[in-house]
């Protein structure tokens, strides 16, 4: 498959997305439900706490357009919970590149559909939600609905993250709306590499169902 063909097929799966920012309702799924208090529970994590780069090979799944690859690259600061990200086809070429701080987002290059009003910002903070652990302690630790240990954050829009072990040794975080619906969720599987998971994948709920799936070319810490 020529650049070309990559380039129309990666913009083809961004453009069904921004256009179902605005005609897609949320995807139903299980409420949240109280913890089972411990308060000795461990607070896994998908990410390091720590400041990295990092690239990753991304491929794309949304429902019938079937998946598409690209890269993408990386520099998180988790405790000043700021982002430098990138998207790249697999040939190099950048179609989208943006930073973020104090939760305000700044687009540096998005080619078309990826300059669409909003996409910038819901795409910022999906890879917020991957990379940029809670901060704080958490306000509740124990165990979920499943019986896994877990740990939760009250964020200030009113949202809720959970981070948890399952039992196959995999980490989760979710993130869910006030109503307690379920709008995404963070898996990273071993082995780590600088705090990095081998494998990740992140699957938004609303306001559209789809998934990327990471997987780990390099990493580095950084000042």
């Amino acid at each position: 498959m020529n650049a070309a063909s990559v380039l129309l097929k990666i913009f083809a799966f961004f453009l069904i997305l921004t256009s179902c920012l605005i005609l897609t309702s949320c995807v139903p799924a299980p409420p949240i439900k109280a913890l089972r208090m411990q308060s000795e529970t461990a607070c896994p994590a998908v990410s390091p706490s720590e400041a990295f780069s990092a690239v990753h090979r991304i491929e794309m799944n949304q429902g019938r357009m079937g998946k598409t690859s690209a890269l993408g690259v990386v520099k998180a600061l988790p405790r000043s919970a700021a982002l430098h990200a990138a998207l790249m086809t697999t040939e190099g070429m950048v179609i989208f590149e943006a930073k973020m701080e104090d939760g305000q987002t700044e687009v540096l290059r998005a080619l078309p559909p990826l300059d669409t009003p909003g996409f910038a910002e819901g795409l910022m903070a999906d890879v917020a939600f991957i990379f940029l652990p809670p901060l704080g302690p958490p306000a509740q630790r124990g165990l979920n609905e499943e019986g896994l240990p877990a740990c939760r954050w009250n964020r200030k829009d009113g949202t809720l993250v959970e981070t948890a072990f399952a039992p196959t040794g995999v980490a989760r975080a979710r993130l869910y709306g006030e109503g307690g619906t379920l709008l995404k969720e963070a898996l990273a599987w071993p082995p780590f590499a600088r705090g990095l998971p081998a494998r990740s994948r992140l699957r938004v709920f609303s306001p559209v169902d789809y998934i990327l799936d990471m997987t780990l070319i390099e990493a580095e810490k950084v000042d």
